[in-house]
């Protein structure tokens, strides 16, 4: 089971914000992709015209940042063992924008951090 660990710095959540608002005009839902170099939010509009993909390096964009891949028994193409995998899943939209629902005007003064995980299987 991939497992996904983060932790963002004021202005670093809200530019997320801003990011999800941007993707939620293309689409309900956002493709999440995370390895341990980069996490990356994508969205494709319903007629597949448009396309948006935000990608975010984890070691600058992130205050704190733990992306564990090892899958159990997983094997490449070409039959050898892999102990990496990367995290792929879809979210609704709205669903993530209502983490931000009152917080966004919270942080704006204030010097805190805010963290987020999530494992998927």
């Amino acid at each position: 089971m991939a497992s996904l660990w983060f932790s963002l710095v004021p202005e670093a959540f809200l530019k997320l914000h801003d990011v999800l608002v941007c993707l939620a005009k293309f689409n309900d839902a956002v493709s999440i992709e995370a390895e341990p170099d980069f996490f990356r939010l994508s969205t494709l509009n319903p007629s597949k015209s448009g396309y948006a993909s935000f990608t975010f390096d984890s070691g600058s964009f992130f205050s704190q940042f733990s992306f564990d891949g090892r899958m159990r028994g997983n094997t490449t193409d070409t039959g050898t063992r892999s102990n990496t995998a990367k995290l792929s899943c879809q979210l609704y939209i709205k669903a993530l924008l209502s983490v931000f629902k009152g917080r966004t005007i919270d942080f704006k003064d204030k010097d805190t951090a805010v963290e987020e995980w999530s494992s998927f299987k």
